[in-house]
């Protein structure tokens, strides 16, 4: 995830100093939603017509500027929620996390600027990597708090897309760091493995609503603050970096020794996780453990230039009837994925 998030964003970057001077957009709250049945079939569009697709084929490909530049900002929001990613504690765990969904959401409609589309394939991909790749209390961070690798490696992608449309319910899932539950633990989810080409129909099809814009100056903000979350993302020498750690690397005592040159905003000892020193007595140790930052609190949501009425994610199935509806599927999942 970390090699394909830079990927992402090194190749996107290049593309920004090609956005076209554009009118400020007008943004609105990209909701999170609370439910987790993913069939876009569920929604209607009224004034749909085949006459309606010139016209939003036009916009949506002027507007791509502008939804390339609002996910430009909410990835560099989510990066700045989550922290460096060498310094392992809440928000910086192995396996998908409170943070990654909306990163990998944001990194998806950044590499497919085409909101109909890139909205529900990143809603699709973001749910399997819920699914497979599970946080597990047996390997929190490496080294320092993986005792039990095989514990990760046995519950990693073992939910395939098959049974996501089926309709799967997740076990429960908690942070191995704090003991909290995720949004997701214990929710029920069924995916439409269709969503994304009836998202774009229905743009497409659907009433037009104009061309999304994006001023020169957010655009730059967009980049700057993407490029300075990347920067603090990946710098090595931060406090309580792994860097620092001696589990870690053989030269954690050079870079220590080093550590006044290399990183001017650590103190006297560079290395003094709390969140790995007390690993080992999780989850008894949580409540005496330093609060998350306010800053680097999951993100349950993020904004959005106004986009088409075709939601990012559809009318879901009430829970208990889903559930009913596929007993036998969920319970057979929730028994293969205990070990999360």
């Amino acid at each position: 995830m970390r090699s394909s998030l830079a990927a992402g964003v090194a190749l996107v970057g290049a593309a920004v100093v090609v956005v076209t001077p554009l009118p400020v957009p007008s943004g609105t709250a990209r909701a999170a939603s609370t439910a987790y049945g993913l069939t876009a079939a569920s929604t209607a569009i009224t004034g749909a017509s085949l006459s309606n697709v010139p016209v939003n084929l036009f916009n949506m490909v002027m507007s791509t500027p502008a939804w390339e530049v609002e996910a430009m900002g909410r990835l560099a929001d989510a990066m700045i929620a989550t922290g460096s990613w060498q310094v392992w504690g809440p928000t910086n765990v192995l396996g998908f996390d409170e943070q990654d969904p909306p990163k990998l959401a944001a990194l998806i409609d950044m590499l497919v600027p085409i909101r109909p589309l890139s909205s529900a394939l990143g809603d699709q991909l973001s749910w399997s990597m819920r699914a497979n790749l599970p946080m597990n209390s047996g390997c929190a961070a490496a080294p320092s708090a993986c005792p039990d690798p095989k514990a990760m490696l046995s519950s990693m992608f073992t939910v395939p897309a098959a049974e996501l449309s089926r309709g799967y319910q997740f076990p429960a899932v908690t942070n191995p760091f704090t003991g909290q539950p995720t949004s997701w633990s214990g929710q029920y989810v069924k995916l439409d493995r269709g969503a994304a080409s009836t998202s774009l129909r229905r743009y497409l099809t659907g009433p037009p609503v104009g061309v999304q814009t994006v001023s020169p100056a957010d655009a730059l903000d967009a980049a700057g603050r993407l490029a300075k979350s990347v920067k603090d993302a990946f710098n090595p020498f931060v406090q309580n970096s792994q860097w620092f750690d001696t589990k870690h690397t053989v030269f954690a005592p050079l870079f220590r020794a080093l550590a006044p040159a290399l990183c001017a905003s650590c103190g006297t000892n560079p290395y003094d996780n709390e969140w790995l020193n007390s690993y080992s007595q999780k989850p008894a140790a949580v409540a005496s453990l330093p609060a998350t930052p306010a800053a680097t609190k999951p993100v349950t949501a993020a904004t959005q230039s106004a986009v088409p009425p075709t939601p990012r994610l559809a009318a879901a199935e009430p829970h208990q009837q889903a559930r009913r509806a596929d007993h036998r599927t969920t319970s057979g999942s929730a028994q293969r994925t205990r070990g999360h």
